[in-house]
């Protein structure tokens, strides 16, 4: 699951475990197939299938909430909030984001406690409540230097890259980017730093730098063509845009 996320591998992911969940099923394994439906989701979500990971995520969290497994519960609960996310639902997404971080905390989790309390910071920042942002998003940060999760603390550092650029604090959020970009390139997570490097590239221009935001631009639109994601598409569009306006406009700082 790692590998195959982490590389963006989510076809070859989707195929394997349709081959775990059938063993988990044939088996009795209610447990395996709790863990193979989450990560079924989380797949199907990377791969745009927003309505089939929303299934197989809603399958994952009832079988763990049947079991009393309050961390994969709250786990499946998580990637609900993405889903919800991904689909402009964010009081939704803000709820099954904060119903995950009690159940987190329930399960004596730190781990869990702070990617929660990362989904949760984040989504009050996209719902404009920067202040609730910042603070769950600095506890998520204490519990991953705790736990020393790399990965989870780059998803942080992103969510902190953002609430920093909606306060036009640009300082303190092209240093979060790198932040998250350096740790993403440090496990091998190509997929979220390129997320983070379009992000970057967003406050760089928000900024009045067009020409370091191109750049950020063009090095997450590499990774996204070496994966075959679907996001390079509306990547090189924006970069095609931008490069038009150039000609006729403004280059570089403002």
């Amino acid at each position: 699951m790692t590998f195959q996320d982490r590389g963006g591998h989510w076809h070859e992911l989707v195929a394997t475990h349709r081959t775990a969940l059938a063993c988990a099923e044939r088996l009795g394994d209610v447990t395996g197939q709790a863990r193979t439906h989450r990560n079924l989701g989380r797949a199907q979500l990377q791969l745009g299938q927003t309505g089939r990971a929303r299934a197989h995520l809603t399958h994952a969290a009832s079988l763990s909430r049947s079991l009393g497994d309050r961390a994969a519960e709250a786990r499946a609960l998580l990637g609900l909030s993405v889903v919800f996310e991904r689909e402009l639902q964010m009081h939704e997404s803000l709820a099954s984001s904060l119903q995950a971080l009690e159940l987190a905390r329930a399960a004596g989790d730190p781990a869990l406690q702070a990617k929660a309390c990362n989904n949760v910071g984040y989504d009050h920042a996209i719902l404009g409540d920067t202040r609730q942002g910042l603070t769950y998003c600095r506890l998520a940060l204490d519990l991953y230097r705790q736990d020393g999760n790399p990965a989870q603390e780059a998803n942080t550092w992103d969510s902190l890259g953002y609430i920093y650029h909606q306060l036009r604090d640009y300082s303190e959020a092209f240093a979060s980017y790198q932040r998250a970009i350096g740790l993403f390139h440090e496990v091998g997570a190509q997929y979220p730093a390129a997320q983070s490097l379009s992000h970057l590239g967003d406050a760089h221009r928000d900024a009045g730098d067009d020409r370091a935001a191109r750049g950020a631009w063009r090095q997450a639109l590499d990774i996204l063509d070496a994966l075959a994601h679907t996001a390079a598409m509306p990547l090189r569009e924006k970069l095609q845009s931008e490069a038009m306006a150039t000609v006729t406009g403004h280059d570089g700082p403002r």
